[in-house]
């Protein structure tokens, strides 16, 4: 008897502990399941009573528009509240703003500032053994966020929150062997940690799902597939799964083209800070593509991603500042994001140089610079740079002696990317010689 009672009294501690969740558990526990208006409510007068765990997440939700206003402002209020008691969260997440540029000005030294604090504040609550503390650390040693960047420090500190069913740490786990950060890549593991998260209605899993089949990585490539995962986590607003469903309603892959709903999700990804959704809309407003062409959209969002270094983004940027489009005609100012984006080897900005130089804009004329960045651009891969590099050797211009065999080399590469004129090049090539015979 003295054992099935105490198995009992057991059995009443264990119930009773589930009925005394405190206010601070029940706002975190919705917030957690995506009901962020009970969450708000709940966590609103313990924010303002300076509880750092309610402000991190109210201004979290601020800074997102989970179901209130977004409001960039009002979120780095509490989010700094939140920080200046040395809540990790918090401390990460102002390193975020002051990185993006969302929420604060863009600072790259106070972002790093940031990012140390919270690696040191999360560093002994994650050698306790508190999961969400170890999927930090870990994040922070993939990425060298506040500590140098190590990415077998970071797989063992995903191994120890994905142990504990942490659904972030899955999704995690399974992009580390997905993309062979550290290891060789295992699609299967990917698929495997990333299903786990996932089935816990974790965005990040699901976002992995949606680029495994989106890529064909060890499954069979489906874009329908793909989007149903993209859609699930852009619902929960997961700015990568935002950012590939407004492409795949752009393109009409696996959806409907959808240029309405593209710009929806595009937008809310951007309004994340995610550069390349600002890169896309950059170029979407500046091209009639399908979408009213507006040049002060475009030239917003391509300098949004610009400034986070994101060379698509610089690209758009010079081509507008060259063309004077939504902004006065600076070709001094295009040729410098041109540049930046050629630092990152972006073919684009090193065969617009070329053009910059060849005709003297922006800068005195120089054909062997102008053949210098021309060459750059067709070694990175840009057809119509090859084109041009063959033509040069093919007829001897810019200073460069005629080399039919080097003309070959660059004719073929074009023409194997589909250009027709590299193509009809070849076969006068072809036919120059059969008359010499």
């Amino acid at each position: 008897m003295r054992l099935l009672k105490n198995v009992f009294f057991i059995c009443i501690l264990a119930f009773s502990s589930g009925l005394s969740a405190t206010p601070l558990e029940d706002g975190i526990a919705a917030y957690k399941a995506h009901k962020y208006s009970q969450a708000y409510q709940i966590l609103i007068p313990l924010a303002q009573a300076g509880d750092s765990a309610a402000q991190v997440k109210i201004g979290k939700m601020y800074l997102n528009g989970f179901e209130i206003r977004r409001d960039p402002i009002e979120a780095y209020k509490w989010i700094e509240l939140s920080a200046k008691q040395n809540n990790p969260e918090a401390a990460a997440a102002m390193a975020s703003m002051y990185r993006t540029g969302l929420g604060a000005i863009r600072d790259k030294d106070v972002s790093v500032q940031w990012a140390k604090l919270s690696f040191d504040l999360y560093k002994p609550i994650a050698e306790k053994g508190d999961s969400d503390a170890q999927w930090h650390i870990g994040q922070s040693y993939l990425f060298g966020n506040g500590v140098q960047k190590n990415q077998g420090e970071a797989l063992k500190w995903f191994k120890f929150s994905a142990a504990q069913n942490n659904s972030t740490a899955q999704a995690h786990l399974g992009s580390v062997y997905l993309d062979g950060l550290g290891i060789a890549p295992n699609y299967s593991e990917g698929f495997r940690w990333s299903k786990l998260s996932a089935n816990q209605n974790d965005s990040f899993g699901e976002t992995n799902l949606g680029l495994i089949y989106f890529h064909g990585y060890g499954v069979k490539k489906s874009y329908s597939e793909a989007s149903v995962w993209f859609k699930k986590a852009a619902e929960q607003n997961n700015a990568i799964a935002q950012l590939m469903l407004g492409v795949m309603y752009f393109r009409g892959w696996g959806v409907p083209k959808d240029f309405t709903e593209a710009l929806r999700w595009e937008t809310l990804s951007a309004e994340q800070g995610e550069p390349v959704a600002q890169e896309n809309l950059g170029a979407w407003y500046s091209n009639d593509s399908g979408i009213k062409v507006d040049y002060a959209q475009a030239l917003k969002w391509a300098k949004l991603a610009a400034e986070q270094g994101n060379a698509g983004g610089q690209v758009e940027l010079g081509f507008l500042y060259s063309n004077g489009y939504g902004i006065q005609k600076d070709p001094k100012e295009a040729l410098r994001w041109f540049k930046l984006a050629a630092a990152q080897n972006s073919a684009i900005a090193e065969n617009n140089i070329a053009a910059f130089y060849l005709h003297g804009i922006g800068v005195p004329q120089d054909d062997s610079e102008a053949f210098k960045y021309l060459k750059l651009a067709a070694e990175h891969g840009y057809s119509p740079s090859q084109l041009s590099i063959g033509k040069i050797y093919l007829y001897g211009d810019l200073g460069i002696k005629q080399d039919q065999k080097e003309a070959i080399k660059w004719l073929k590469l074009a023409a194997t990317q589909g250009d027709s004129e590299a193509r009809k090049l070849l076969l006068g090539i072809k036919d120059d010689a059969l008359n010499n015979l």
